[in-house]
């Protein structure tokens, strides 16, 4: 069964290169299964997004910003870029001249799979792809069935347009999965025949011994890890919470951040450009960690680390369905401050959660992989 997997796998963006990286290894320790990553290099989801551009800045205070900010970051911008790439070239299973590939290439080659899986990741958010009918699987020859695993709109919602688009584009699918259990009622309304379910993130997939034998970095002093994606209002006031957190712990704390938006926090001792294995380090043997990243959290529950997650972000759904999932809802903060008293963690019992969605997710996918569709229900 040769599948292939159209995911946003060129982000520099640990969650959306780890959740690649997971969904391929997990299909390909299946008996009888090639999974392959598509490389389809036409994404807008921030992969070639430039430093700064001169030519969008407002006066001459913003030419001057523009080119201030393009020399602080600039450097180690192209060298996150560099780090992303080698993972991409080390870890995921491309097929031999289908590299790069763009939107004309992608028809060209799709009569050589058995099935497509999209997902996972905010495939679906169409402010990140410009609505590319590609994450909706629209190339793939009629006849060829096609997936999705754990697929995701960012904030858990449709509006009636997007309702319209997505019962259009996803008719003669096979089966919907989602990473959104609130999206699932309403898809399952739309698209009435076709099984709809929620499943989790496929770096759930993998063990956290799997995850350990990747990481690849350990400290040399104890620290409180203050991980944030973008650079929202709230973030000083996250900061703020890990800063008191670090005190109190009586240890260093260390901020990892895109390359693009670690200044909004200059006066925190920055990591600098970290490579995936690199990022699941400062994870796995921190003291603890704040983040208001959905992959952070996830992260956080595999290595069973104390942690706590910003909830007021663009986007809280994710997180909050996890969180729920897990039965973690007092490690959540909104504006840096607990909603409720964080509680000692039983971490068995955060397992014994996971264990039955796990057991579905990968019931799932085993049986796309085993080509029987017909059996698989929400």
């Amino acid at each position: 069964m040769r599948i292939a997997i159209l995911t946003f796998q060129n982000a520099c963006n640990f969650g959306a290169v780890l959740q690649a990286y997971a969904l391929q290894k997990y299909l390909n320790e299946l008996s009888g299964t090639q999974a392959y990553i598509l490389d389809y290099a036409e994404a807008v989801n921030g992969q070639h997004k430039p430093v700064f551009d001169l030519w969008k800045s407002k006066g001459w205070r913003g030419v001057i910003r523009n080119l201030l900010k393009g020399l602080a970051i600039g450097r180690e911008r192209r060298r996150e870029q560099r780090i992303y790439r080698d993972f991409h070239d080390e870890r995921y299973p491309i097929r031999k001249g289908e590299k790069d590939l763009t939107s004309q290439d992608l028809p060209r080659i799709a009569g050589g799979y058995d099935c497509y899986i999209v997902g996972s990741d905010q495939v679906w958010n169409t402010k990140i792809t410009n609505n590319d009918a590609a994450y909706f699987l629209d190339f793939v020859p009629q006849g060829i069935p096609k997936y999705s695993y754990a697929a995701s709109t960012g904030d858990g919602q449709f509006t009636k347009q997007e309702m319209e688009y997505c019962q259009k584009m996803l008719a003669d699918y096979k089966a919907v999965s989602l990473r959104e259990a609130s999206l699932v009622s309403l898809l399952s309304q739309a698209l009435p025949g076709i099984p709809v379910a929620a499943h989790v993130d496929p770096v759930f997939l993998l063990s956290v011994q799997e995850w350990r034998e990747l990481s690849c970095w350990k400290p040399r002093r104890d620290y409180v890890l203050f991980f944030s994606v973008g650079n929202g209002d709230g973030i000083q006031r996250t900061k703020q919470y890990a800063r008191r957190l670090a005190a109190q712990k009586q240890c260093d704390l260390l901020y990892l951040s895109g390359m693009d938006c670690w200044y909004h926090c200059w006066d925190l001792k920055h990591f600098g450009p970290a490579s995936p294995p690199q990022f699941l380090g400062l994870i796995d043997h921190a003291q603890a960690i704040v983040t208001n990243s959905f992959h952070g959290t996830a992260f956080s529950i595999i290595f069973h680390k104390e942690f706590y997650a910003e909830t007021e972000t663009a986007k809280p759904e994710r997180i909050w369905n996890l969180l729920r999932m897990t039965g973690l809802t007092d490690r959540a903060l909104r504006n840096g401050n607990p909603i409720q008293p964080p509680q000692p963690t039983d971490w068995e019992t955060v397992e014994a959660l996971l264990i039955p969605e796990l057991q579905r997710a990968k019931e799932y996918l085993g049986k796309i992989a085993a080509g029987a569709d017909a059996n698989i229900k929400s």
